[in-house]
């Protein structure tokens, strides 16, 4: 298993299981009595990510891919955001012609027409959310032309409109982040244990990544900036040395949130304002931080393993001036304030019926094995961090 997954599994436990004591004690029955399974259940999503190559996606948003003013120019809702940055192909049988593009250098060399008005994109949208709803990176999707004559402004011998997905592969988290609080929602409305625990420990993951910025940049490991390895420095390495010996944890009471869509990308926009400070710092102390006293190795799972040492962590940490434990303090509230509104947007049922000691089923205990056994044997399908 990497040392470099999101947060650190350590982490993502904490947050977890931090989160559970924002919550009023209408919740508590549920949350409190399975405090040990959605703790554990955290780090499910990395689990995944040996699995599917689905996963990873949800897990970061290159914010920095899409120009110098992404949070302005990046649609709020998945299906625009497809459709905007997509490919738009007319195809018949192996024929076929690109007549669309917006993310240019993506493109082959090869005839584009490129012409904006051929395409009626936000009419388009209704009707792409109508026939595929939240198909999460199925890289491409086909119209018939008849069915989107009035969509196209394209004459010819073509049977089909292709849509092409450029966005995906550069990170979904905040779009990800809305879906599973609609699915933690319809949960609660039907009283679904199960799923009341399966989805509140995913969004317990996927909001504290969303809390690293790392996870809001192209350059993800410093691999554009020379400095690989960053990523597991920041999210993993820090917390596990300082967070039991420094971090306060008292962050309050879980709030309901109004307006989930904005709450999402305030969180995704303001994690990511760190970003230049965490490469910046990390940069001038490699620079500056006497070279023999920067790596050390230590014993991890019987395992020999190089990592940062302790003083140059500690100056990082230092250095970035309570950064690393504002954002794990703001991931915990945010859990909770996700987990909260979603119960009140469900009417808020009584958790005194709902409430049991989840046991897990020998289906649900054979695929989490299976998924161990990936892990340990295999790698991650996607994106990893590894230094």
């Amino acid at each position: 298993m990497s040392a470099s997954t999101p947060w650190g599994f350590f982490a993502h436990k904490e947050i977890n299981r931090l989160a559970v004591f924002t919550l009023p004690a209408e919740m508590m029955p549920v949350y409190k009595k399975n405090i040990e399974h959605i703790t554990s259940q955290s780090i499910g999503p990395d689990m995944r990510r040996f699995a599917s190559s689905k996963e990873g996606i949800r897990h970061y948003i290159d914010a920095d891919h899409w120009g110098e003013t992404p949070f302005e120019d990046m649609p709020r809702q998945w299906s625009a955001a497809i459709l905007k940055f997509a490919d738009f192909y007319v195809v018949n049988g192996n024929d076929s012609l690109l007549i669309r593009s917006v993310n240019h250098k993506l493109l082959p060399k090869k005839l584009v027409i490129n012409s904006p008005e051929l395409v009626n994109v936000d009419s388009l949208d209704l009707i792409f959310r109508r026939n595929y709803g939240w198909q999460l990176y199925d890289k491409s999707w086909s119209f018939p032309i008849d069915s989107i004559a009035n969509y196209i402004a394209y004459d010819g011998p073509y049977q089909s409109l292709r849509i092409k997905d450029r966005f995906s592969s550069f990170g979904i988290a905040p779009y990800n982040l809305m879906d599973v609080h609609n699915r933690l929602t319809r949960a609660f409305e039907e009283h679904d244990l199960r799923k009341i625990l399966r989805y509140s420990a995913d969004i317990g993951h996927y909001m504290a990544d969303s809390h690293v910025p790392l996870h809001t940049s192209e350059n993800y490991n410093g691999q554009m900036t020379n400095q690989v390895g960053i990523h597991a420095f920041w999210e993993s390495r820090l917390p596990e040395l300082f967070a039991n010996e420094e971090y306060d944890y008292f962050v309050g009471q879980a709030d309901y949130i109004k307006d989930m869509e904005s709450y999402v990308w305030e969180v995704i926009e303001h994690t990511h304002s760190h970003l230049e400070a965490v490469l910046s710092i990390e940069k001038y102390l490699k620079e500056t931080f006497p070279s023999d006293l920067q790596f050390c190795f230590e014993e991890r799972n019987e395992k020999t393993k190089r990592m940062q040492c302790r003083e140059f962590s500690k100056a990082f940490h230092d250095a970035m001036d309570g950064m690393v434990e504002s954002q794990m303090r703001k991931a915990i509230k945010a859990v909770g304030d996700l987990w909260l509104s979603a119960w009140v947007l469900a009417g808020q049922p009584d958790m005194e019926k709902i409430a049991n000691e989840y046991k897990m089923s020998d289906e649900e205990l054979a695929e989490l094995e299976e998924l161990r056994k990936q892990a340990r044997e295999g790698a991650i399908k996607g994106r990893d961090h590894v230094n």
